[in-house]
């Protein structure tokens, strides 16, 4: 009765105000936990973070790799709440860079959990500096407009030298619009390879921004490490821009299976593809397996 008392008062204290909340293990529920930080933030009417400082001494951690590895046992609770921040980068902060290929902070589903993160009916949420990997989702949006998704590996190793797939690395799902996955510096650019049948998926969405990535390739932009579609645009998708104007914004999108950007759809109108490398390595001068297809059926 007492706990029960402490949780409804804790509740009750992270309705009102808010915050951050800490991760400080890698169990997969109980205090300090990411299902526990995910849990308070959907009792809080934000805005929020959730932070990661995890010591090295959790049972989990990979010194050989310099990872903290959270192996969730069934699916995590969703982000309903807008203006949410999951902030993997905040582990090197606190910790130091103990992984530099890659984020130190790994969620990996070990293909017994459909998703990692969801987002639904929630705007303005912020999913960074993450490894995700081995779910049937990696990232999914529904009804969830102006996201930002940089700075993740999904669908590979720590290192990003290695498949470890998803099914879907991200999925952009209906009213999801003005998206963006990436961005325009290093920092923001995702690692979306390895996963088993599309890289990131946008779904009847409109002015959704995918650029920076580097899509169907290894962190260093050399070696194909395949999605089996890269990019695809599928439905009503409308008005979005894959790549960009800038070198920044370029996206590399290389060494996929079948095809590295379909887009089809009855209702498929006024995309923009731009500035991008399709099927080379990220310098432009050695060439990967890729394909373009766009057609309306």
């Amino acid at each position: 009765m007492r706990n029960f008392v402490v949780f409804l008062l804790v509740f009750g204290i992270f309705r009102s105000f808010g915050g951050n909340f800490v991760v400080t293990n890698t169990n997969d529920n109980g205090s300090g936990s990411l299902r526990f930080a995910l849990q308070m933030s959907a009792a809080t009417a934000g805005p929020h973070t959730i932070t990661f400082n995890i010591p090295t001494s959790d049972v989990n951690y990979d010194a050989a790799t310099g990872v903290w590895v959270i192996v969730p046992q069934s699916t995590l609770p969703m982000i309903m709440q807008a203006n949410v921040t999951v902030d993997g980068a905040s582990q090197a902060l606190n910790q130091g860079e103990t992984n530099p290929h890659g984020p130190e902070i790994v969620l990996d589903g070990q293909g017994r959990v459909d998703y990692a993160l969801r987002v639904f009916n929630a705007s303005s949420v912020i999913v960074k500096c993450l490894n995700i990997r081995r779910f049937t989702k990696g990232v999914q949006l529904y009804n969830a407009p102006d996201c930002i998704i940089s700075g993740n590996y999904i669908g590979t190793n720590e290192t990003g030298s290695d498949t470890l797939g998803n099914d879907i690395g991200i999925e952009i799902g209906s009213g999801s619009d003005r998206t963006l996955i990436g961005g325009s510096i290093e920092a923001d650019r995702n690692l979306i390879s390895g996963n088993r049948h599309i890289g990131v998926r946008l779904l009847d969405v409109q002015h959704c921004t995918v650029s920076g990535n580097f899509v169907g390739i290894d962190r260093t932009g050399t070696y194909a490490l395949p999605n089996y579609d890269g990019v695809s645009l599928e439905g009503a998708v409308k008005y979005n821009t894959i790549g960009g104007l800038t070198v920044g914004e370029r996206n590399v999108i290389s060494g996929n299976i079948d095809y590295g950007l379909p887009i089809f759809g009855a209702g498929a109108e006024g995309n923009s593809v731009i500035g991008n490398y399709l099927g080379t390595n990220a310098s432009g001068d050695v060439r990967h397996r890729q394909h373009l297809r766009c057609f309306v059926r």
